[in-house]
């Protein structure tokens, strides 16, 4: 499949001249860890996650807010150390959280300062679909001002030897 890459950026030690009509480069390597290339990709390509939150009024004063979230990776691959941030109302008096059924090497922790709810999943195994509760209990009563207090939801994420653009490296040769 062809890849198309809207920008690209290389290491000043590497020579890119038949990079556009053979996909080559050559290289005289530093010393040490470097980053070789940069790029940017705007065409189709699947998110490794996918979120589907919903907020629930259980009263005046209470909402529960569900997150699914699914691993639209290969299944032979898992996305490691994975944290989910959920900033919650100003009013906010306490917090519940219950995690879905298969939690293991899941936990949350509740920044009551910084108003935020954080979810922890030590290994998100692909194709794998994970849950996690969250009971919002306020000081005022839950307007829709309120409401839009809930998020935005950050993710970060490693997912070690998976590759969203299709860009890889067929093979490698070393010359001395």
């Amino acid at each position: 499949a062809t890849v198309v890459l809207d920008s690209v950026n290389f290491h000043e030690n590497a020579e890119y001249g038949r990079f556009e009509s053979d996909r080559q480069l050559q290289l005289r390597p530093p010393d040490g860890e470097f980053t070789l290339m940069n790029y940017r990709l705007t065409g189709n390509f699947t998110q490794p996650f996918r979120f589907t939150p919903s907020i629930e009024l259980q009263s005046t004063y209470k909402a529960e807010l569900t997150l699914r979230i699914r691993a639209d990776i290969p299944t032979n691959t898992s996305g490691i150390q994975v944290i989910v941030k959920v900033p919650v109302p100003k009013c906010t008096t306490s917090i519940g959280v219950e995690l879905g059924v298969d939690a293991k090497g899941q936990t949350y922790e509740y920044k009551q300062a910084e108003r935020y709810v954080t979810w922890t999943i030590a290994k998100f195994q692909g194709g794998t679909e994970q849950m996690c509760k969250i009971r919002i209990s306020t000081g005022n009563p839950i307007t829709p001002q309120i409401r839009r207090e809930i998020g935005p939801l950050s993710m970060n994420f490693e997912v070690p030897m998976h590759n969203v653009s299709g860009v890889g490296i067929k093979f490698l040769r070393i010359e001395e």
